[in-house]
């Protein structure tokens, strides 16, 4: 049984310790590579075509602009190679996006379906 952790993560500017700090590594990317390399899996960090500003509060809103408009950006090609993948880890952090999954993500648990893989959503922050 191959698996791969697949995950969406924000480094730069994040809100932590009560304020916006900046993070050379985002915490889901961490998690995502400790639980990989436990698992002997193969990593895909998911980013979307357009990057998200890099100021904290610009994110935000455009995450919640996304969120009314039903958006879903584009993910960043080429997609894993999934040929012997059984089990894909999905790792998104919640925080950055104001308290909802990343819409450029939500794609990604589809396209797996389409190869009739299984996924399971972990690593919530």
């Amino acid at each position: 049984m191959s698996t791969l952790v697949a995950y969406f993560s924000r480094a730069g500017q994040n809100y932590g310790n009560g304020g916006v700090i900046n993070l050379r590594k985002g915490n889901t990317e961490v998690l995502a590579e400790a639980i990989a390399a436990d698992l002997g899996a193969d990593l895909f960090k998911i980013d979307t075509v357009e990057p998200y500003p890099e100021d904290y509060y610009a994110t935000t809103d455009q995450a919640k602009r996304e969120l009314r408009e039903n958006a879903r950006p584009a993910i960043q090609g080429p997609l894993p190679n999934m040929e012997g993948v059984d089990c894909i880890v999905l790792g998104y952090g919640l925080p950055q996006l104001v308290g909802h999954r990343a819409h450029g993500r939500q794609d990604l648990p589809r396209l797996m379906r389409s190869y009739g893989r299984y996924h399971r959503p972990s690593l919530h922050q």
